[in-house]
This record gives structure tokens, sequence and C-alpha cells, in this order.
């Protein structure tokens, strides 16, 4: 993915999202997050494109003033910091998707514990 075309070159015609991770783990290759979104909307601009955002953290990167749909973190890397939690974040510009999401936690769960809350909150007074 570290050239846009190939990833272009990949999108079909029911092609819904294409997931980018970069850095990349583990190689930490570069992608860039700017041109793949403009290549991937200039084809289908329904197309959503997803960031796993979790090497460079919040902190150093934010794919979504690159112009991504939804950004992902692992908040278990650099956001926590201590190793002793397993959560995540998603970042998302979109009322659509704040819908969806907000009933997938209320009905299923898919929320953390105040304890893990507190962890991140933790950890994430020491990312810088």
């Amino acid at each position: 993915m570290t050239d846009v075309e190939n990833i272009t070159k990949a999108i079909k015609e029911n092609t819904k999202m294409v997931w980018i991770e970069t850095p990349t783990n583990p190689t930490m290759k570069l992608i860039d997050i700017d041109e793949a979104v403009k290549q991937t909307k200039k084809i289908n601009p329904k197309i959503k494109v997803v960031v796993d955002n979790t090497f460079a953290s919040p902190y150093l990167q934010s794919p979504l003033l690159l112009g991504a749909d939804i950004s992902y973190n692992s908040c278990s890397k650099y956001i926590g910091g201590h190793s002793d939690l397993i959560a995540g974040s998603l970042v998302y510009n979109c009322d659509e998707f704040h819908k969806e999401v907000y009933m997938a936690a209320k009905s299923l769960g898919a929320n953390p514990s105040p304890f893990d809350c507190y962890l991140v909150l933790r950890g994430l007074k020491t990312l810088e």
C-alpha cells in the first residue's frame, strides 16, 4: 500500500472500505494518507477510508485532518502506555457512524469500564 496505485487497482465495484495502517506493523512502512484518500474518493466518494493509527498515535498523526473517514487507535499501546489494559478508540467525522457505534456500545456492551477509562487517562497524561 505504500504505492497508492496498488490501492486504486484493488478497488472494485463493490468496495465499501479501504483500511490503511500507517506506520505499518512490524515493518514501519509509511502510506501517504492524503493521497490514498484523494485517489480512493476520486474512484468512489462513498468508499470509507479507515486508518489504523496505533503506531503513530494521535499525538503524531491525525488521519481525519488528512481526509480519512475513521481513525482507529489501540489504547493498549502508546496511549495506555503501561501494558495493563485492552482498549481502543474510534474517531470519526460522520453522524451516521456515531449512531451505529453508539447503538452497538449501548446494546452489545462494547464500551470500557470506568477503571479501564482511568487507565487510559493515566497513560494519556504521559503520552507526550
